[in-house]
């Protein structure tokens, strides 16, 4: 995964930006919404609880689940770490604290590296079931 979550700042190259990262999360989620609703998949009322629950009753985190829940998470975890205000890098290394978290911060645009492919294989591999 290449988690979105509210971060403070980045200093990463792409899209460097100071203070809380609500803005961008902010927006995105609005034109979510906002095609949710035109589609008739909720009602505004549902949005406004999952907006209240991702922005103002959680802390600074991802969306889905405190820094103390993901350090419990029993799941694997491929960590792509990301670089701009929607996926910040800060998130990323956090969510690696997970026990089971594979975190890979080089794989992207210029980051890429020819063994990108094989390592997220690899893990796919190491924990498939079936």
């Amino acid at each position: 995964m290449q988690p979105i979550g509210l971060a403070r700042h980045t200093s990463e190259p792409g899209e460097p930006w100071l203070g809380l990262n609500t803005f961008a999360s902010k927006h995105w989620f609005g034109e979510w919404a906002s095609e949710q609703l035109r589609a008739g998949r909720t009602d505004r009322s549902t949005l406004s609880d999952l907006h209240e629950g991702m922005f103002v009753r959680s802390p600074p985190f991802i969306f889905t689940a405190s820094r103390e829940e993901v350090r419990e998470l029993p799941h694997p975890l491929l960590i792509l770490a990301g670089k701009d205000c929607f996926h910040p890098t800060e998130v990323a290394r956090d969510l690696a604290a997970a026990p089971g978290a594979r975190y890979v911060e080089r794989w992207r645009d210029e980051d890429y590296t020819p063994d990108t492919p094989e390592t997220i294989e690899a893990f796919l591999a190491e924990h498939s079931y079936g």
